[in-house]
């Protein structure tokens, strides 16, 4: 069809069921060449409730679990398929208040101090680092930065 609406794309012939064929014909006649439908909804068969709806390599529309789309990051983020199209994501150590849990390096701050633990040579380090402000009310002030060993 040389004059084939854009907005709707009828296979050539033998590469569809020339019902379904001649039905998008009948649409673009109806519509006009140069209209673009637009749909309040639609229905896709065998598709499954919930789901993310993703393109394959035929370019068919079907669901996907979020799984698909979704991964974590090695030592920060676990991600795990739920099975049911969900995923969890959680941490790879439990951070409940009452576990032991482990860190390279663990900094502790707020606006203008901080505290940094870590280990170096098996020695213990501690840094407190604090803006210490020249005079009450002024915006510039010194950086303070100390650092202990604590073995």
């Amino acid at each position: 069809m040389g004059n084939q609406n854009p907005g709707i794309h009828i296979p050539s012939s033998g590469a569809c069921d020339p019902q379904v064929r001649q039905a998008l014909q009948d649409i673009v006649r109806h519509l006009g060449i140069s209209s673009i439908p637009v749909f309040d909804s639609v229905t896709l068969k065998g598709s499954t409730a919930s789901r993310l709806i993703s393109v394959d390599a035929d370019q068919t529309l079907e669901s996907s679990d979020l799984a698909n789309w979704v991964d974590g990051t090695d030592n920060q983020i676990t991600r795990t398929d739920d099975e049911d199209g969900t995923v969890t994501l959680s941490t790879p150590q439990d951070l409940d208040e009452h576990t032991d849990w482990k860190v390279g390096t663990l900094t502790v701050w707020n606006a203008s101090e901080s505290i940094t633990m870590y280990v170096n040579d098996d020695e213990f380090y501690v840094t407190l680092s604090a803006e210490v402000p020249i005079a009450t009310g002024m915006p510039m002030g010194l950086l303070l930065t100390l650092t202990y060993n604590l073995d």
